[in-house]
């Protein structure tokens, strides 16, 4: 039902970004006893981002993330102050763009901590993923890029699914993009 509302509100309604009604019928919701949660951008606006930031906040353990574009100040600073409190981070950036002026890749790159440890990732394409995993338990997926843009003015969603065994999949993605990184950046450290 939340993907036809938002679907007959852009194609049939014509109504898209900024100018979009909050109007997603279920935000909260329990699918096969899966807590789940659902939003749309730029509906909910910083709402969206701080969905994402109060989730990443709650972590006591471990946040993983594969991110497209990750340039969303509120998102990276919410995830380091978790890695300030000493809890693991890494991450995995797409290549292309991650050495720009408003990328967190640079930032967590440098900091000298020994829970913080971030990739580029190694495959020749483009990685697109959105994903955020807490404590090998939530999962935070969808179109939505860590950026302004996506908050802003893009048409975008998230899906937060409350569920170890749902985020196991995602934590085997990972860890299968991990070791590829990092096999290629040793690689590239011995040429």
């Amino acid at each position: 039902a939340n993907y036809v509302a938002e679907m007959d509100e852009m194609y049939i309604e014509r109504s898209f970004g900024p100018n979009s009604p909050i109007n997603t019928p279920h935000e909260k919701l329990v699918v096969q006893n899966l807590a789940i949660e659902n939003y749309f951008a730029p509906e909910r606006e910083l709402e969206l981002v701080n969905v994402i930031a109060r989730t990443v906040v709650r972590a006591e353990e471990e946040i993983l993330f594969m991110a497209f574009s990750f340039t969303n100040e509120e998102i990276g600073e919410a995830m380091l102050g978790r890695a300030d409190a000493g809890v693991s981070l890494r991450g995995l950036f797409e290549s292309t763009g991650s050495d720009s002026e408003s990328s967190y890749y640079p930032i967590m790159a440098a900091m000298a901590l020994p829970n913080v440890s971030v990739l580029r990732d190694a495959n020749p394409y483009i990685m697109h993923h959105k994903v955020i995993i807490v404590d090998r338990e939530t999962v935070i997926f969808g179109s939505f890029n860590f950026s302004a843009s996506a908050n802003r003015s893009n048409d975008e969603n998230i899906i937060v699914v409350h569920d170890a065994s749902f985020a196991t999949p995602f934590v085997a993605e990972f860890e299968r993009l991990w070791r590829a990184a990092g096999v290629h950046a040793a690689e590239a450290s011995r040429r």
